[in-house]
């Protein structure tokens, strides 16, 4: 029996200018090459006696049939933008980072060619129409790398010693970067992939991000004890230098995203399985949305 191990992404159109960020026949039917069809959707698949997962893709519409992009897969991310098309990135079982853009039959590029053994290996993606497509990894021995504007461009050492990785991109603020260190400190950058380093924040355990044209930097962060109480959620957005806001507390997992729009769009899941979610200003009110749940994820 076969069933979907792991629903990496979903991007839709309302979710391009925030996420900027990720069968034969219907590779015949499907979009052409450069179009940004939405959704897409991207799936691992799993055996229960194998992790030797199938990497399937589709786009275009959620009927639209699965593409079968390749096998031997442990991850998967993807973004879409109007002018690049999909992108679609996967890390194979013996650590390679695959990618390909551009449409569902081009051919797969080798990233980085093995090492990338952590489970889960630490790689994002996201795209824009104007920087086109941005991909970020963490190496084996805790090195960012980043590359922006195509498949073969160089890869840019951005920081040592971090272990989590978040991308985001959109068409007026560039490629947004943010990272961990393996002392929990926050780093973000913006705009460019040789800007300055900003220290964020301390005692951080997770991050995400988004960016919209319009509103700029979503940054979410879920705090860790010692230095703080457990699953404390901070956001800010608009710029780096904006100030901190408190979301709340008892936080297991954190998501955001936005758009110009609604704005903010921030989804948690506490510590007691709830999922609750917000959206329009950083500031608004907690809807709960569902009980006894394992994960979370939001587009704008």
């Amino acid at each position: 029996m076969r069933r979907a191990a792991l629903l990496m992404a979903v991007m839709t159109s309302a979710a391009l200018a925030a996420a900027g960020v990720a069968a034969p026949a219907a590779l015949a039917s499907g979009p052409s090459p450069g179009t940004a069809a939405t959704p897409l959707i991207a799936v691992v698949t799993q055996t229960r006696t194998s992790v030797n997962g199938e990497l399937l893709v589709k786009q275009g519409s959620l009927t639209a049939a699965w593409s079968r992009e390749h096998g031997g897969v442990a991850q998967a991310a993807v973004a879409t933008d109007p002018v690049h098309g999909p992108l679609i990135v996967a890390v194979t079982t013996k650590g390679v980072l695959l990618a390909k853009d551009g449409s569902l039959s081009a051919a797969w590029t080798t990233e980085y060619g093995g090492g990338l053994n952590e489970v889960p290996a630490q790689f994002a993606a996201a795209s824009d129409a104007v920087h086109g497509p941005l991909i970020g990894l963490i190496t084996g021995g805790g090195e960012l790398l980043v590359k922006e504007g195509g498949l073969a461009a160089t890869w840019n050492h951005e920081h040592g010693g971090v272990d989590q990785v978040a991308l985001a991109s959109d068409t007026r603020h560039g490629p947004l970067i943010a990272t961990l260190t393996s002392k929990g400190e926050l780093l973000v950058k913006q705009g460019r992939l040789g800007a300055g380093w900003h220290s964020e924040h301390g005692g951080v355990g997770s991050v995400a991000v988004a960016s919209d044209p319009a509103r700029g930097a979503l940054i979410g962060v879920v705090l860790f004890a010692p230095d703080h109480d457990l699953g404390d959620l901070l956001a800010k957005e608009g710029s780096l230098s904006a100030r901190w806001h408190s979301e709340h507390i008892d936080v297991f997992r954190a998501a955001v995203a936005s758009d110009p729009v609604h704005g903010p769009l921030i989804g948690v899941q506490t510590y007691f399985s709830d999922v609750l979610v917000k959206e329009g200003s950083l500031s608004a009110s907690w809807n709960t949305e569902h009980a006894s749940t394992t994960q979370v994820a939001v587009a704008g």
